[in-house]
C-alpha cells in the first residue's frame, strides 16, 4: 500500500518528479486552482493567474505527451475567462457541477438536484456582523448530511452537493476515459482536494489497471494541514517552480 501515515507526509522530490515526468509519454495533470496554482487573497476576483503561471500553462497547452484537467470550486465564468483559451485543457468549475471537455463547450453534468440551492443563498446573504456569521455557521452545520457537505475551508465556508458531486467523481471519469495513462501527478490544498487523492488512492487500490507511476501532493501554504496524500509542497510558488524545472524555464 502507497499511503504514508499523515504525520511522515515527506517534501517532494522535485529532481525525481522531474525525471518521471520527462521519461513518460502519456501523463495526466490534475490541478486544483485556488491555494494550488495561486496564493489565497483577501477577495477571491484577486486570485488570478500570473504571468509565470500563465507561462508553465502554456508550456502545458502545447505539449502533446501530457493531458491537463483543472477541478475546481470557481464558478464556470471564472474559469473559462482566464483558462477557457487552453483548448485541450479539462476543465472542470463548481467540484464538477459543469465541465468542458477539451475541444468542446461548457455543459452541465446531467442528472443534478439543485433545489436545495436557494435555502443557502438565503442564509448566506446580507450577513455583516461577526456573531451573525457565527450564527449561520451553526445553520449551515444543520444542512451537513449524505446530499450535502458544509466544510469551513480556507477563510471561507462551502456548502456542495456531498456523495453526488466531488472533485474525486471527476478525476474516476477523466482516469477512467484515459486508459493509456502512465503517470499521474495531482496537487491540491484543501479538503474537497482530498477526494481527489482518496479517489486515486481507490482505484489504483483496486486492482483495476492503473497507471505506472502516480504522485498526490498537498500544498500546505503553511497550515500545517492533514492529509492522505503522498507529498507535500510549501506554496503555489514551489508548484511553478516545479513545472519551471520539467520544462527548463529559467526564472
Amino acid at each position: 500500500m502507497w499511503v504514508v501515515p499523515r504525520a511522515e507526509r515527506p517534501s517532494l522530490d522535485h529532481w525525481r518528479t522531474s525525471k518521471d515526468f520527462k521519461e513518460h509519454r502519456n501523463k495526466l495533470v490534475i490541478l486544483d486552482y485556488d491555494g494550488t496554482m495561486v496564493p489565497f487573497h483577501d477577495t477571491p476576483e484577486s486570485a488570478v493567474p500570473g504571468e509565470p503561471l500563465l507561462e508553465v500553462l502554456d508550456k502545458l497547452e502545447r505539449d502533446p505527451t501530457t493531458y491537463v484537467a483543472i477541478i475546481t470550486g470557481r464558478d464556470e465564468k471564472f474559469v473559462q475567462k482566464h483558462f477557457g483559451k487552453y483548448s485541450s485543457f479539462h476543465l472542470s468549475a463548481e467540484y464538477g457541477a459543469k465541465e468542458r471537455k477539451p475541444g468542446g463547450e461548457w455543459r452541465q453534468v446531467e442528472g443534478l438536484d439543485l433545489s436545495w440551492l436557494r435555502n443557502v443563498q438565503d442564509m448566506m446573504e446580507n450577513v455583516e456582523e461577526f456573531f451573525l456569521f457565527l450564527d449561520r455557521q451553526n445553520k449551515l452545520k444543520k444542512l451537513g448530511s449524505k446530499e450535502l457537505k458544509v466544510e469551513n475551508d480556507n477563510l471561507a465556508i462551502e456548502v456542495r452537493m456531498g456523495e453526488a458531486l466531488s472533485k474525486g467523481h471527476v478525476v474516476e471519469k477523466v482516469l477512467g476515459s484515459l486508459p493509456n495513462t502512465d503517470m499521474v501527478l495531482c496537487f491540491g490544498d484543501s479538503e474537497s482536494d482530498e477526494d481527489m487523492f482518496r479517489a486515486l488512492r481507490k482505484m489504483k487500490e483496486s486492482g483495476m489497471q492503473f497507471p505506472h507511476v502516480l504522485t498526490t501532493v498537498h500544498v500546505d501554504n503553511g497550515k500545517g494541514y492533514k492529509t492522505i496524500a503522498q507529498h507535500k509542497m510549501r506554496d503555489p510558488k514551489e508548484f511553478i517552480d516545479l513545472f519551471r524545472m520539467f520544462y527548463g524555464i529559467e526564472h
